[in-house]
């Protein structure tokens, strides 16, 4: 759970500041495959991400590659 409130804090920082700069960018949050099934897909998780609009991209952890891009 820890992880998942700095993660979102910083998500959040961070979204703060880029609709500031570049207003035109949308950021998305990276997070592993595994990660998304065991949190984010989650009641909590699924919460939290309708709550803050998060979107995300999902990757698997060995090959780095994207596998969803979740609005």
């Amino acid at each position: 759970m820890a992880t998942l409130e700095f993660t979102l804090g910083q998500f959040l920082i961070y979204r703060s500041v880029l609709a500031r700069i570049e207003p035109q960018r949308k950021l998305y949050l990276a997070v592993s495959e595994t990660d998304f099934l065991n949190i984010l897909e989650e009641e909590i998780g699924q919460l939290i991400r309708e709550d803050y609009s998060i979107p995300l991209l999902i990757f698997e952890e060995n090959t780095e590659v994207i596998v969803a891009w979740k609005d």
